[in-house]
């Protein structure tokens, strides 16, 4: 039989559970009330508020306090989501009403052109709410968001190396490897310098070369595959009309299956100069496995202009 003090002590061990869990939600209810939410632990996504494209990763202990990101307007913008998934910009009315609008105010000059909110903030409102913060971008849905970053609560893919992996533990990729512009389905780009061909023709021997907008911030070209493929090398150009322009350097960021989006570690070393004498050859390593690729700018010379070829081979792995 148990004894009325193993009851006792029980019903003690009990109460102090019940009581410890309560008082951690308590405390967490209070952190998100008071804006604080922590960011989670494999971090969260901020992407295009128009694309939904992958623009950067927050990080618990690093970006609570961040709320800006390169693109757009910069502001990251706030929208939440019903359980259904249904996307929200504003409560009803595309405007600045306070019980009815836009949930960081509609989006005007000048800078920062909406409410600034943090990650915490952000979750915490959208909890007030009783929304979520959304895992896609509500793109078309008011409040002209879709020329800022907004947040989500995609988790990052993986987080960011310390330093770059030793080549010694990544096997050489099987050979040969060739160039992978003829097993590209799709080719996109955040802006172009103008709208005619030559501004959109980034083959090596085209007649122009991909060139950013004037002004673009967190610009891209994003290469869409046929399949998987390991991509082991790059190769760069700069414009070769008037050989004026040119990618000093850049990263890049890919995905297997254009949701999940991983940013490349190493700072890829661009051109010197726009003619084809000065074409840059850069072996990727890490070399990774992907379907979708996109080539970001950091530096160029006078406007953000490249030529690329892709090299790589298959993922047979990924066909066993």
């Amino acid at each position: 039989a148990i004894s009325a003090a193993t009851l006792a002590i029980s019903a003690t061990t009990l109460a102090l559970a019940t009581n410890q869990a309560a008082a951690l939600a308590r405390a967490a209810a209070l952190a998100l009330a008071d804006g604080v939410a922590a960011i989670p632990r494999d971090g969260v996504q901020v992407v295009d508020g128009k694309s939904g494209a992958f623009v950067q990763c927050l990080r618990p202990g690093r970006d609570e306090a961040t709320t800006s990101a390169a693109f757009g307007r910069r502001t990251i913008a706030l929208q939440c989501c019903d359980s259904d998934g249904t996307c929200r910009r504003h409560l009803g009315s595309n405007d600045n009403d306070p019980a009815t609008g836009c949930l960081a105010r509609k989006s005007s000059a000048p800078a920062p052109y909406i409410t600034v909110h943090t990650y915490g903030q952000a979750a915490a409102k959208c909890a007030s709410l009783g929304k979520q913060l959304c895992d896609k971008t509500c793109r078309g849905s008011g409040c002209r968001y879709d020329s800022h970053p907004v947040y989500t609560r995609l988790p990052c893919v993986a987080p960011p190396p310390q330093s770059p992996p030793p080549l010694a533990l990544q096997p050489p990729p099987p050979s040969p490897s060739s160039a992978l512009s003829l097993r590209r389905t799709a080719l996109d780009f955040s802006s172009t310098y103008s709208n005619d061909a030559w501004s959109t023709d980034p083959r090596l021997d085209g007649q122009g070369a991909w060139c950013a907008g004037i002004g673009a911030t967190n610009a891209w070209m994003r290469w869409t595959f046929d399949d998987v493929y390991t991509i082991v090398k790059i190769e760069t150009r700069g414009n070769r009309i008037n050989n004026c322009c040119y990618t000093k350097s850049y990263r890049l960021v890919y995905s297997t299956d254009g949701v999940q989006w991983t940013e490349h570690p190493s700072t890829m070393q661009g051109n010197t100069a726009a003619y084809d004498s000065a074409a840059s050859v850069q072996s990727i390593a890490p070399f990774f496995d992907a379907r979708y690729v996109e080539v970001r700018p950091i530096t160029w010379e006078a406007v953000s202009c490249m030529r690329v070829e892709l090299y790589g081979h298959l993922n047979v792995s990924l066909k066993a």
